[in-house]
């Protein structure tokens, strides 16, 4: 296979078997879309079978490079934003047309995080919020997910969030 790099544009790298048939059989249809963003993104795609990125700066277009718009993928901010609840964060996002990452998405871009542009993830190990929709919503709260973004990018697990409890964690807009 033969690929042609222009200035700005990053190599293609093969899909894991895992994520090439999740990807190739339909389990994830989110894609790219036709706008700019206010701050610095990174936008994650599949073309041809082959996973590729574009770093883009703030008020970058998606048009263009190696995610055009309509390709199978993804958009996240490359920074961490301050602390919020749950709730907070999944408003900040929702406010400015995105949502909080999958946690497809974020287990698939902490592992190359500085590779494709994203700070701030192999510092002290923290945990941002991820998913939009809560696990659970029994009687004692919501049940929500975060992914620790610690150099080995394993930790993923659910908190609860008690009635009237404030907890608070960084994290990223993606669309």
């Amino acid at each position: 296979m033969f690929l042609l790099l222009f200035p700005g544009m990053v190599q293609a790298t093969p899909l894991t078997d895992a994520y090439a048939s999740l990807v190739g059989e339909g389990g994830y249809t989110n894609t790219i879309v036709a706008m700019s963003f206010l701050d610095p993104y990174t936008e994650v795609c599949w073309v041809g079978g082959a996973q590729q990125f574009d770093q883009h700066p703030a008020g970058g277009s998606t048009a263009g490079g190696n995610c055009p718009p309509g390709a199978v993928g993804f958009v996240m901010e490359q920074d961490v934003r301050p602390q919020e609840t749950w709730a907070e964060a999944r408003s900040t996002c929702i406010a400015q047309g995105m949502r909080l990452p999958q946690p497809f998405e974020w287990l698939l871009v902490c592992p190359d995080a500085l590779t494709l542009g994203l700070n701030d993830t192999a510092n002290a190990p923290t945990t941002q919020w991820i998913s939009n929709q809560p696990v659970d919503s029994g009687a004692g709260g919501l049940t929500v997910s975060t992914a620790g973004s610690n150099p080995n990018c394993t930790v993923v697990s659910a908190i609860q969030i008690a009635d009237g409890q404030n907890r608070a964690r960084e994290f990223r807009c993606a669309r």
